[in-house]
């Protein structure tokens, strides 16, 4: 920051600079694998998006069903790299930002009944909007979806074997 007459004016250095017509996969090649990257390695790492209201940080983020964004991509990286070492069990709860709840049988069959029914309203909620207008806005297209993480990058990145991982979805 240095200040000017008074007011501050702040100095931003950008070591890259995309424009408009850079795809999502390119932006996620040139500025989010290597973080990616370095998260798998142990490193951490955080990325934001910052700008004006609607300026495209959400498009940027999520994307669309046929150009998904960098949100996607990344999961698709992550547990691409991480599939020989997922955890498929519903006996882990997590607790605080770096802890975890083991539950107990009885508990684990709760989180099961809540998850079915959660995923049973989201269906319905679905179905309702569908019948609506036709068409299922705002809502995930399984089908589309898998068919344009076909495009996304097919990345399993070697890791240490001595890293532990929460990822939780």
């Amino acid at each position: 920051s240095e200040k000017n007459s008074g007011q501050m004016a702040q100095k931003f250095s950008f070591s890259k600079v995309f424009g408009p017509e850079t795809t999502q996969k390119e932006f996620f090649q040139g500025c989010i694998m290597q973080p990616v990257k370095d998260l798998l390695k142990g490193q951490s790492r955080l990325i934001f998006t910052y700008g004006l209201t609607n300026s495209g940080k959400t498009y940027t983020f999520q994307g669309t069903e046929e150009n998904i964004g960098i949100l996607p991509r990344t999961l698709n990286v992550l547990f691409d790299s991480l599939q020989e070492r997922l955890y498929t069990k519903m006996n882990l709860k997590p607790h605080r930002s770096r802890e975890y709840l083991r539950l107990s049988p009885h508990q684990e069959k709760e989180e099961v009944a809540s998850k079915s029914a959660l995923l049973r309203q989201i269906k319905e909620v679905a179905m309702q909007n569908d019948s609506y207008d036709g068409s299922l806005t705002n809502s995930l297209n399984i089908p589309e979806f898998e068919e344009s993480m076909k495009d996304c990058e097919q990345a399993s990145l070697n890791m240490d074997n001595n890293i532990k991982f929460s990822v939780w979805v």
